[in-house]
């Protein structure tokens, strides 16, 4: 009658396929009709040793139950990984499991053709072979200005796109870097880059194929609005 009360108030869906690059909270209570103990939390079973945001030892006197909280600091758990934290007094353990979220896993991210004309040729994004357990993965293409990256298609269930480009840096070859984005369900991402080569026109030939290009897509707005943003 005696024995220390120690309960884990965190839900065990609170720390199903959390986000491992977020601070970690677990809250517990404690309390003591006698005496006094020190409320230690431990990860499967053995002694603390990671990077802990408050105390892994907590002294607790009797009286008022007592909160006990422990916060982990961003990244400390690996992904996709399982564990089990407890909470003791005495010889009285209150345990709950953890699982940590992963990012999508890499497939391929490929860009056809290999090279072209800025605003002329279209290029096809492809993203394939890319998985996670927590479906539907949703994607984003995009590809770098300066410190900027630029959207060609927003955040979607399409693992495919098309979209004219801007030329590279002549002193880098014309390399243009086009970027992919994948998230998984629960939001966690993985980002991607991959190069490809867009040569630059002269202004009247290129001119004349965006022209070309607004006369080619005039029926279809989203297109031709596509086109005057990649331009500008």
């Amino acid at each position: 009658a005696d024995s220390p009360e120690v309960t884990i108030i965190t839900s065990s869906k609170e720390l199903t396929s959390i986000d491992s690059s977020r601070k970690i909270v677990i809250n517990g209570i404690v309390s003591l009709k006698r005496d006094s103990c020190n409320a230690t939390w431990s990860m499967n079973g053995k002694k603390m040793l990671l990077n802990t945001l408050t105390p892994v030892k907590t002294t607790v006197r009797s009286g008022v139950p007592r909160s006990i909280s422990l916060v982990l600091a961003p990244n400390t758990l690996v992904e996709r990984s399982n564990f089990v934290f407890s909470l003791s007094c005495k010889d009285i353990v209150s345990s709950i499991s953890l699982t940590t979220n992963g990012s999508p896993l890499p497939g391929f991210y490929i860009i056809t053709p290999s090279s072209g004309d800025e605003l002329t040729t279209s290029f096809i994004f492809s993203a394939v072979g890319w998985s996670d357990p927590d479906i539907p993965l949703t994607y984003m293409f995009g590809f770098n200005s300066g410190s900027e990256n630029m959207i060609i298609q927003g955040r979607s269930e399409l693992s495919f796109g098309e979209s004219v480009l801007p030329s590279g840096l002549e002193s880098d070859s014309f390399k243009l870097t086009c970027s992919l984005l994948v998230y998984d369900s629960l939001g966690s991402s993985t980002n991607y880059n991959t190069t490809t080569i867009v040569t630059k026109l002269s202004s009247v030939l290129l001119q004349s194929n965006i022209q070309l290009k607004l006369e080619s897509v005039s029926s279809n707005n989203d297109a031709a609005k596509q086109t005057l943003s990649t331009a500008s």
